[in-house]
């Protein structure tokens, strides 16, 4: 995962502010993604009153 002293250098920030986007590779690492994932399907699973489904199986926003 990218650590949190680790900036971006002058190019990335130069895109960033350049396209409101940069591509960070490599920047988590498989540990923190299983994290996400993992908390991702608990909510698709028990979803709060806040979810709105946007996957490709369901018509996007509803609940």
């Amino acid at each position: 995962m990218l650590a949190a002293t680790e900036t971006l250098n002058e190019d990335q920030s130069q895109q960033y502010r350049d396209d409101g986007v940069v591509c960070l590779r490599q920047a988590f690492d498989d540990q923190w993604l299983e994290v996400v994932t993992q908390s991702i399907s608990r909510g698709r699973v028990n979803p709060s009153e806040m979810y709105l489904d946007y996957s490709v199986d369901s018509k996007p926003g509803e609940r």
